[in-house]
């Protein structure tokens, strides 16, 4: 009940408790339910059994904690390595190494620095996660997280802010129900993100990745057989292949590929797209520059106002508009209301319903109009 001293190995168990001051110079192992108050550990302390760690305990060194553990008001200067059910609560700071290969629990305000969780891992309250952060199980975040360093979520469920700093992995199922703003090199894979997505830095999706809110992307971005739901902004060059598919607003400042399967609704582009297999743009799509597609195409209530290149089967309809060159060099439909300005058409031209040819029209092959 009053201070404790030890200098050299040291022993604790069968229920020892610890009421007061606590300083150790040298190596201890606790076994047995122990609770340690106002602790300062200065060298290695093994703990084999039931342990709390409560009231400004601090460890200057290695920590390893075989059992049911909890933290409070904790701060660990070295590693720290826990097989077990583990709590963190109550400004708990882990400032080197933290193994986990048990489930584990933050509640209250926390900092992990060089993290690696091999089991579950809850996080309740404001935490911060930095230095080559490894999730490789579940991860459920219920507060404002931060993550800086290089970061792999696997299975991971967010409720609430999450911002990350450096390179991140987000696969195999992970959710994010709040915002997610990523500073740096980002991979989603099978990921599935319902409020705003903001990317700073290289990004790729792939995977059945699926947008539910915004996404705003400043930097190169690959799609790989996504689903954005809602307003995608992309500012640099973005590539679109296999099933991607935009389901509202997409605004486009950067050169953009598409190769495979795409759907564009309510689109905006203001710089190069280039479109590598089927595509349909609808709803409203502009196109401000230059539109490259080599493969089948559909344009419904689409305009186009600077060069548009086809190659392939091409079908016009819904009021589309070209105000710039239009240069086909395949089967070319228009049903519907349109306009075509400064017009080469190297190949048949199909034409159903009410059309205007302007401004240097050249046919160069057979032309049919119902």
């Amino acid at each position: 009940n009053s201070n404790l001293a030890v200098i050299g190995t040291s022993t604790f168990s069968n229920n020892a408790t610890i009421n007061s001051n606590l300083v150790v110079l040298g190596t201890t192992t606790n076994s047995g339910l122990s609770t340690l108050n106002t602790t300062q550990v200065n060298s290695n302390l093994n703990v084999v059994g039931i342990s709390t760690f409560s009231n400004s305990a601090t460890v200057n060194s290695n920590l390893n904690v075989v059992g049911t553990s909890t933290f409070n008001a904790t701060q660990i200067n070295s590693t720290l390595g826990v097989v077990g059910v583990s709590t963190f609560s109550n400004n708990a700071t882990i400032n080197s190494n933290l193994v986990v290969l048990g489930t584990t629990t933050n509640t209250g305000l926390s900092t992990l620095n060089t993290a690696q969780v091999n089991s579950n891992l809850n996080v309740v309250g404001v935490s911060t996660f930095s230095n080559n952060l490894t999730i490789n199980s579940n991860l459920v975040i219920l507060g404002t997280t931060t993550y800086s360093g290089l970061i792999i979520l696997n299975n991971t469920q967010v409720n609430s802010n999450l911002a990350v700093i450096g390179i991140s992995t987000f696969s195999n199922n992970a959710t994010i129900n709040s915002n997610l703003n990523v500073i740096g090199t980002s991979t989603f894979n099978a990921t599935q993100v319902n409020s705003t997505l903001g990317v700073f830095g290289i990004s790729t999706f792939s995977n059945n990745a699926t947008i539910n809110s915004n996404l705003v992307v400043l930097g190169t971005s690959t799609f790989n057989a996504t689903q954005v739901n809602s307003t995608l902004g992309v500012v640099g060059v973005s590539t679109f292949s296999n099933n991607a598919t935009i389901n509202s607003n997409l605004v486009v400042l950067g050169t953009t590929t598409n190769t495979g399967l795409s759907t564009l609704n309510t689109t905006q582009v203001n710089s190069n797209l280039n479109v590598v297999g089927v595509s349909t743009f609808s709803n409203n799509t502009t196109i401000n520059s230059n539109l490259n597609v080599v493969g089948t195409s559909t344009f419904n209530a689409t305009q186009v106002n600077s060069t548009l290149g086809i190659v392939g089967v091409s079908t016009f309809s819904n009021n589309a508009t070209i105000n710039s060159n239009l240069v086909v060099l395949g089967t070319t439909t228009n049903t519907g209301l349109s306009t075509l300005n400064t017009t080469q058409v190297n190949s048949n031209l199909n034409v159903v319903g009410v059309s205007t040819f302007s401004n240097n029209v050249t046919i160069n092959s057979n032309l049919v109009i119902i």
